[in-house]
């Protein structure tokens, strides 16, 4: 944020909306005040609305003109005040046009904001009527959906999985009005009679083909299929989001920078913001920045949770003030350049952009988006299975079948980006709407995240970095003793259906190859699935801390790196591996070709028999190492990096 600024915010009046907007401007910013009428020595006035200013008292004066009055004097001021101030803000295309007609030039469109923490859609669902002991009524059907936080049910009666109201006869109607839908979940009906008074009131119903209901307008689902159901809600919901989607650029945060950036410029000379017009700041003790994670990372020990800390460091090296949050146990501080890292999980990563935005000059994105389009598939046919048996036989089965259905996809061109949870997509563009600037890992990333944007943004291309030197000088023999394997096939990350190290297990069971598994449990279930087929060839360990020695000697052993994973971002095990000495086989689903091309060989996630070819052309090779592109050494990393925070 910038020092020294020396602006007030002159309200016309208070208790109103336009106290509002001064507050959000002036929150967290030190040198801006604001109240009732003018203070005179101000180096900026800045007149909320117009109609406050009567004469100039400050060198520098800014007008927010929110719409022009029918009655002609009023309207009178409305142009005079613009023709006398220095630059005008209008929240509206329509009204800053009326003022270009009037041969004014100096304007700025700056659209006030929401909080979307406060405004987020939601369904309102109906459900209209009595249980019985029959069920009949369908509340099991209801009961399974009460885990969908998109949805506020209201209902009317007892027996239901919440608290019932009971509306007099007089009431109902407006207990109809004020829902989204009317839900009929039950398994079989006479009637219902709440179907003919819901369509009364103008409101649609959502019911499955019982009793009169496909005499009358209603949105279907099969009788007492709640996945259907699930679907449908979510489809319904959608629509809202969409909705919602269309505003997502007009947040306080926005309505904030915005007009910080205009008073920045406009500070007259002599009183210079920390940030000179068009002068970036030079890699000083000026210059302060914050890595952020966020969620689950610290206890998940993901690639961020290794690379951000690391990343603190060397640009602590550099001479700049940086530090390693965890929000939300630990707040973002006021700085230069906020860095937030990582989209997942989606509402945490926007709380802690939302709070960036508010207490930091800029803030930079690294999504680490990763695609995943193949969810449903690799969730119906290995995730669904796994929960009903743990037979090898069976879950390779599942793993044929899925490759048959895989046989033609290209994933770079035919797979549509599909959104994991409800509020992804809508949370990734926000916050990438508000971001200074976007950090991709690659450019098929960046090609990803355009997809969902909707248009293109601005973004730098940084490749996620490996020190070599750390990775090829480990010894690993004694690794070899403790772990009672040589030479072997290494497969490192969290053990969770992502990761796909069933894949991996299952082609190599019967081999006599030696297979060692390394990652904490993502999963319980998969865990469970996964020992259950393991090979007398293969040990699994758990997570190992990324700084210790041991882990450098368990890469430095290992004869071949294996990723079968459906989904990365730009792995950090793939360049350890390549950078240890190991051969390269990797799934070939994102961006890996980016970083190693022709030196690793590539495998479809499903197919087990490619894998295990693969893995036994590689085991028995002699081919040199894979060479890290210099794009990926972490001097590159942190140059390119500052240069960024700089700019």
């Amino acid at each position: 944020m910038p020092h020294n600024l020396d602006v007030h915010i002159a309200l016309a009046d208070s208790g109103w909306i336009l106290e509002k907007l001064a507050s959000q401007i002036a929150v967290g910013t030190a040198g801006i005040t604001y109240g009732l009428g003018p203070r005179p020595g101000a180096a900026i006035q800045y007149y909320m609305n117009y109609s406050a200013r009567r004469a100039r008292v400050s060198p520098v004066e800014i007008a927010f003109f929110t719409h022009a009055e029918e009655d002609q004097d009023a309207r009178a001021r409305f142009f005079e005040v613009a023709h006398g101030v220095d630059r005008c803000v209008c929240m509206s295309q329509l009204y800053a046009d009326l003022l270009r007609n009037d041969e004014i030039a100096n304007i700025d469109i700056i659209v006030p904001g929401v909080d979307f923490e406060m405004f987020r859609p939601k369904l309102q669902l109906g459900v209209v009527g009595r249980t019985y002991k029959t069920g009949r009524k369908g509340e099991d059907v209801v009961r399974q959906l009460m885990d969908l936080d998109f949805v506020d049910w209201h209902f009317t009666g007892d027996g239901w999985p919440l608290p019932g109201s009971h509306p007099t006869e007089s009431k109902l109607p407006d207990f109809y009005r004020s829902m989204d839908y009317i839900v009929v979940p039950s398994l079989y009906e006479g009637g219902p009679m709440c179907v003919l008074e819901a369509l009364a009131c103008g409101t649609p119903v959502i019911a499955p083909p019982v009793g009169w209901v496909k005499d009358y307008p209603h949105i279907e689902y099969p009788i007492g299929d709640v996945a259907s159901l699930r679907q449908l809600l979510r489809k319904l919901f959608q629509q809202k989001a969409d909705l919602a989607s269309s505003v997502a650029h007009r947040s306080w945060e926005r309505w904030r920078s915005d007009h910080i950036e205009l008073m920045r410029d406009l500070m007259p000379t002599g009183q210079p913001s920390r940030v000179d017009a068009g002068i970036a700041p030079s890699r000083s003790d000026r210059l302060t920045t914050a890595q952020i994670l966020h969620g689950t990372e610290r206890a998940s020990r993901g690639g961020p949770s290794a690379r951000v800390p690391k990343t603190a460091a060397f640009l602590a090296e550099r001479g700049l003030h940086t530090q390693t949050v965890f929000f939300p146990e630990e707040d973002v501080p006021s700085v230069d350049v906020a860095h937030l890292y990582n989209i997942w999980p989606p509402q945490s990563a926007l709380k802690a952009a939302r709070r960036a935005r508010r207490r930091c000059d800029k803030l930079v994105f690294s999504p680490i988006f990763l695609n995943l389009a193949l969810r449903p598939l690799w969730d119906d046919h290995v995730g669904r299975l796994i929960s009903e048996t743990r037979n090898p036989a069976h879950i390779a089965a599942a793993f044929r079948e899925l490759n048959c259905r895989l046989a033609d996809v290209d994933y770079h061109q035919t797979v549509d980006i599909i959104e994991p949870v409800d509020g992804y997509f809508s949370a990734l563009r926000m916050i990438l709407t508000m971001s200074d600037e976007t950090v991709c890992l690659s450019h098929f990333e960046a090609s990803a995240l355009r997809k969902i944007y909707g248009s293109d943004f601005h973004h730098t291309v940084i490749y996620n970095p490996v020190d070599e030197t750390r990775w090829r000088a480990s010894d690993g023999e004694k690794i070899s003793h403790d772990v009672g394997l040589n030479n072997y096939v290494l497969c490192v990350g969290r053990i969770e259906p992502r990761k796909n190290q069933l894949a991996l297990a299952l082609a190599l069971r019967n081999s006599q190859i030696p297979v060692l598994f390394l990652g904490g449990i993502g999963s319980q279930e998969y865990a469970d699935a996964l020992r259950a087929v393991l090979g007398k060839n293969m040990k699994w360990i758990d997570h190992i801390d990324h700084d210790s020695d041991m882990l450098a000697s368990i890469y430095r052993q290992a004869r071949v790196l294996v990723s079968a994973s459906w989904a990365e971002g730009a792995s950090l095990s793939l360049l350890e591996g390549a950078a240890s000495g190991a051969q390269l086989i990797i799934h070939d689903t994102g961006s890996e070709r980016e970083y190693f091309g022709q030196q690793a060989r590539y495998i479809s996630p499903a197919d087990l028999n490619q894998i295990r070819e693969a893995v036994e052309t590689s085991h028995a090779s002699v081919d040199d190492p894979a060479k890290i592109r210099p794009e990926c050494s972490w001097t590159h990393h942190i140059n390119a990096l500052a240069q960024l925070y700089d700019a």
